[in-house]
């Protein structure tokens, strides 16, 4: 459903309907972003020495490349540097300035490299934005759709500017990454490279970007080879370049190129509803289909003749009345009763014949069909039809079966109507044990399904139908066959000419049960094409598959964890402070206090039949039980202090003098003199102002003995209170747990929906490797001067999971205190064992050296294609109403015989009048002349108190027998 509405802006924006546009050969868009773009040129040696001339690079006259601050050695060693300069064919000035990306491999006595040369440029432009409700695990739902014909550049800002930005922004990160860089550059200048430093702090960020190699080595010299390795292939450095540039940039312009506004604009929200709709195809299926019958219907009232006959001939007595006048037609198939219809029509096929109404001698008006021609007529082919029927016995005579009412008939429509039934179920059960019967192939696929079940049912209805007209024929004669049978349930019997519901009525009434369960079956069999109309449908199935998942690395117990400065220690505390801090997503393989080894997906057996399309998109999913998870604890607990003290000065230098606070803190029995602590300066605020102060630290307490450390103190107190600070100390270690995990395929990430669980029972000690908690040089911003908080206390109380200080301060708080440091730690160590721990391989106990891999059993849940199911109420609907009409062909199987009835169709004028030629109805004194005017009342008049039979009789004139109709019992002895 497509709606507008008004968009309100809350954010900063440049114009109201502008985009920024920034990428390297490429664009990237967010709402109102700049499109930075770059000339894009890369170059790559791979020779003994550098082999460029000095201030040339290809097609690009460059400044040398610098190495003389860096140290090559025998081994192989790579460095990685970001610097500007000015082409030398290029005027002086920005517009010559270039962004030089550079690597170069030093291996024993070769020398590679690969550069990229970048010229940034970046435009306004207008673009149509689409987002989604909410996250996803792989984005934010933000589609961009770029108009390619606006394109302009702010007046105050040159492409230059926004390259500045970028190596400011670079300027200004080894302060998160606390990595050596000079700062003093200018965007001619040709900074150092510090010297024992691999590479800078551009490379730092692909090398947390960059998806190289899953399997992480124990070394850090051999992660930064195996980066730099990665970037040494061209196109993959200039891809990751370009991304890292573009993410880089859309955030400045972000912070600072954009102006608040309070704009709104009109914009389309899109939301799905179920509703009821036309299917094109059907509505003009149904529609020219009751045109043809409005045409068919109207042709028939135009060209409508008049009567041809004073009353209805349905019945055997009406028809009679009809006949009585016409005595010459009567004569010519006289003898001809038990005759086949085929031999009739040979009688009559030189005969011409019409009704008309005329008047006798007396003047009187009567109907009568009469023979306009007679080619024939007293001929000997007559004579001998004639005698043929007179000597015709009933063991010689052919007795017309219609195949409705055979026994291969009725057989056929039992086997039909049970086949469907078990058809439906089996379909039934397929639909509910598979989520479906099949995959839709395609949109035309639908009339398929939708079209051929509602033919099936028409077809089986059309069979019933047939037998219960066949039914509806045989019952006068068959009551006449039996003999002494009244008008009314023989000659005056007209079933074929009801309506189903008068039949169903009429039959019942007489206790003509063949007809009434033939015609209580015509009346169930509209219900099947109701029924089958809702009995197929679309619905994407969940599927579920058992797959074989293979753990690709681990943690080693027995490694101990790096020195805080370590590079990748440093990486995970960065990733840590901006996911705790920020709120940024966790990365991949964590999760909030989780740590997990990489998995890969082990081939799907060949018997899953899963939708490639959906699986790639994102839509499955992978349940499993890892075992291997790692989670940290704390391990804190309060200790008491000796006292502690906000007045004396104990640094002479301090800022604040007398309001810099330490507390001397108890330690444990036999771990020496009491523990000193104290706020550093650097985040003290003017006191007087503030409320609280807070801090952690490494633990002092280790009184010269091993057992008596204490790796880390955490301290919270208020400055004008009279409570003691809570002073707790921690001895960190990691556990291993298994983990109730949902990963979203084919990527991995974590399931939003359904985050991991872990199963604490089976939580277990695994190292005692911990790591400083400070956060220090990690989030700056986050520091709370108010309340002389640092940055691991601000985090805690401002960041992702933040609780009000309020809430952590004083004697009743500090269990809330403890879980809160617990938490936030295990947040660290999970990013920190994410980036520091993971190894390819370790022992699985101290003395086996076996290589760690295992495999995993787990369950891929994904969608297929949508697939037709089968509904259970229109399933049993039609089962039900299928098995009543086979009770109704076996009823009327049991109370209708019809065998040995007629000895032809009975449904033609010369049928019948073969049958009652001879006969005493048709003769003056029983009906009388102009009994074709008699009314239905005086009619039935006519034939009351009287019974009928069909069979041979007797003749008076020769003693010829004939078959037929006649007042009285027939003889049956032929």
């Amino acid at each position: 459903m497509l709606q507008s509405v008004a968009i309100k802006n809350h954010d900063t924006r440049l114009l109201a309907t502008d985009t920024f546009d920034l990428a390297f050969n490429g664009s990237f868009f967010t709402d109102n972003s700049i499109d930075f773009k770059s000339s894009f040129a890369a170059y790559g040696t791979s020779v003994m020495n550098m082999s460029y001339p000095k201030g040339t690079t290809s097609q690009y006259a460059v400044q040398s490349f610098n190495t003389s601050d860096q140290t090559i050695e025998a081994s192989t060693d790579i460095f990685g540097s970001f610097y500007i300069r000015n082409c030398s064919n290029q005027p002086p000035g920005d517009d010559g300035n270039r962004l030089v990306f550079s690597i170069l491999r030093a291996d024993q006595d070769n020398v590679s490299s690969t550069i990229l040369i970048c010229e940034p440029r970046y435009a306004v432009r207008r673009a149509s934005v689409s987002l989604t409700e909410a996250e996803t695990p792989s984005g934010t739902g933000v589609s961009v759709d770029l108009d390619s014909d606006s394109k302009f550049t702010l007046p105050m800002v040159s492409n230059w500017d926004i390259a500045m930005g970028f190596r400011s922004a670079l300027q200004a990160a080894p302060a998160k990454f606390d990595e050596p860089f000079k700062n003093s550059r200018d965007k001619n200048s040709n900074p150092p490279v510090v010297a024992g430093s691999t590479y800078d702090v551009f490379f730092r960020f692909l090398n947390t970007t960059l998806p190289h190699s899953t399997i992480h080595t124990r070394s850090q010299e051999e992660a930064n080879l195996d980066l730099m390795n990665t970037l040494m292939d061209t196109e993959v450095f200039k891809t990751h370049a370009s991304q890292l540039f573009t993410s880089i940039t859309a955030q400045l312009a972000k912070e600072y190129l954009m102006i608040p506004t309070n704009e709104s604009f009109i914009g389309t929200s899109i939301s799905t509803q179920q509703r009821l709709h036309v299917r094109v195809v059907s509505l003009r299926l149904m529609e020219a289909s009751l045109g043809l019958l409005v045409v068919i219907a109207a042709a028939i009232a135009a060209l409508k003749s008049p009567s041809g006959v004073t009353r209805d001939p349905s019945s055997i007595g009406e028809l009679s009345a009809l006949l009585v006048g016409s005595p010459e037609f009567v004569e010519s198939v006289r003898s001809t009763g038990a005759q086949s219809m085929t031999r009739i029509a040979r009688l009559l096929s030189s005969r011409l014949h019409e009704s008309c109404i005329d008047r006798s001698a007396d003047r009187t008006a009567r109907f009568r069909i009469q023979t306009i021609i007679d080619l024939k007529a007293g001929t000997q082919e007559e004579e001998r039809y004639k005698e043929w029927g007179n000597s015709n016995g009933s063991d010689t005579i052919e007795w017309w079966q219609p195949f409705s009412v055979t026994i291969v008939g009725r057989t056929v429509l039992l086997v039909v109507a049970t086949a469907a039934i078990i058809t439906l179920e089996l379909l039934y059960r397929s639909s509910q044990r598979h989520g479906g019967i099949a995959n839709l192939p395609s949109d035309d696929a639908r009339y398929a399904y939708t079209y051929v079940p509602a033919l099936v049912m028409t077809i089986i209805a059309a069979l019933f139908s047939s037998l219960d007209s066949s039914l509806r024929i045989f019952q006068p004669y068959r009551n006449l066959r039996i003999g002494g049978s009244s008008a009314q349930q023989s000659i005056l019997d007209d079933q074929l000419g009801k309506m189903s519901i008068q039949a169903l009525y009429s039959s019942l009434s007489k206790r003509q049960f063949a007809v009434s369960a033939s015609t209580l079956a015509v009346l169930l069999a509209p219900f099947l094409s109701i029924a089958v109309s809702s009995l197929y449908g679309l619905d994407s199935f969940v599927s579920q598959y058992p797959v074989v998942v293979r753990q690709m690395n681990g943690f080693d117990p027995e490694l101990s964890l790096p020195d805080y400065y370590d590079t990748q220690v440093k990486d995970g505390a960065s990733a840590a402070a901006m996911v705790m801090g920020a709120n940024l997503s966790f990365p991949a393989w964590t999760y909030n206090e989780l740590v997990f080894p990489e998995l890969e997906l082990d081939l799907l057996p060949s018997s899953t039949h899963l939708n490639k399309t959906a699986y790639e998109s994102g839509s499955a999913t992978l349940n499993l039980i890892v075992p291997d998870v790692l989670r940290a604890t704390a391990n804190c607990s309060v200790t008491g202090i000796y006292g502690y003290d906000l007045t004396t000065l104990f640094n002479s230098s301090s800022r604040y003098g007398a309001y810099q606070p330490y507390i001397n803190v108890s330690v444990p029995r036999g771990c020496g003199a009491p523990g000193f602590s104290e706020l550093s300066e650097t985040f003290l605020g003017y006191p007087p102002q503030a409320s609280y102060f807070a801090w952690v630290q490494d633990g002092v307490l280790d009184g010269g003995m091993s057992n008596c450390h204490t790796p880390l103190m955490a301290v919270l107190g208020h400055w004008w209170t009279n409570e003691r600070p809570s002073v707790l100390l921690c001895k960190p270690y990691m556990q291993r747990v298994a983990a109730n995990i949902t990963f979203s395929m084919p990527d991995f990430s974590i399931d939003l929906q359904h985050p991991p669980v872990a199963i604490e029972s089976t939580a277990t000690y695994f190292s005692n490797a911990a790591v400083n908690a400070t956060l220090d040089g990690r989030f700056q911003q986050f520091i709370d001067k108010s309340n002389n908080l640092t940055q691991f206390f601000s985090t805690l109380v401002h960041g992702r999971d933040g609780i009000p200080i309020a809430e952590l301060a004083g004697p009743s708080n500090e269990q809330r205190l403890i879980n809160a440091v617990d938490h936030q730690y295990r947040v660290l160590m999970a990013q920190v064992y994410n980036t520091a721990m993971r190894v390819s391989s370790y022992p699985s106990s101290p003395t086996s050296g076996a290589v760690y891999s295992q495999m995993l059993n787990g369950t891929l849940t994904a969608p297929n294609r949508n697939r037709i199911v089968q509904d259970r109420a229109s399933t049993y609907v039609l089962e039900g109403i299928l098995a009543a009409m086979v009770i109704c062909v076996i009823v009327s199987w049991v109370c209708m015989d019809t065998r040995r009835v007629l000895p032809k169709n009975p449904c033609s004028i010369a049928a019948v009048a073969s049958l009652l030629a001879g006969s005493e109805i048709l003769g003056q004194e029983f009906l009388g002349r102009g009994a074709e005017w008699l009314t239905d009342e005086e009619l039935k008049e006519k034939f009351e108190g009287w019974t009928f039979s069909l069979g041979w009789w007797e003749q008076a004139a020769g003693g010829r027998r004939r078959f037929g109709i006649d007042v009285g019992n027939a003889d049956e002895s032929q």
